[in-house]
């Protein structure tokens, strides 16, 4: 009795053991890098041929920069004012301000860089 258990618990180990060292299979799935999906962030596409940053959300403020159409630029902040009993929107990004009227804004800077691409 003894002898049966002993050669059941051998032939269990040893096709464990077998098993265990057989090649095993791997795939690997290559993925693109993952791009800036901050919560919060926005990123903004400049729509004009040419824009010059502003020093202050003012379109008379001093020029501190420019960009081109389809640069992508990510926002750092907002801000509303209401001219002539419409409100309008200024962005600002660490080169200076923007109007509205000078970007258009995406969630995330891939769908901001695919717009880009189709200007």
């Amino acid at each position: 009795m003894i002898k049966k258990i002993f050669c059941a618990v051998f032939l269990i180990l040893t096709s464990l053991f077998f098993l265990g060292c057989t090649e095993k299979i791997r795939e690997e799935i290559e993925l693109e890098p993952t791009p800036d999906l901050a919560l919060g962030r926005e990123w903004a596409l400049v729509i004009e041929p040419y824009v010059q940053f502003r020093t202050n959300p003012d379109i008379s403020s001093v020029s501190s920069g420019h960009a081109r159409k389809g640069d992508v630029i990510p926002v750092e902040g907002r801000r509303i004012f209401l001219e002539n009993k419409k409100q309008v929107v200024w962005y600002h990004f660490e080169s200076g301000w923007l109007s509205e009227s000078s970007v258009k804004i995406f969630s995330n800077e891939s769908k901001a860089k695919k717009a880009s691409k189709s200007l």
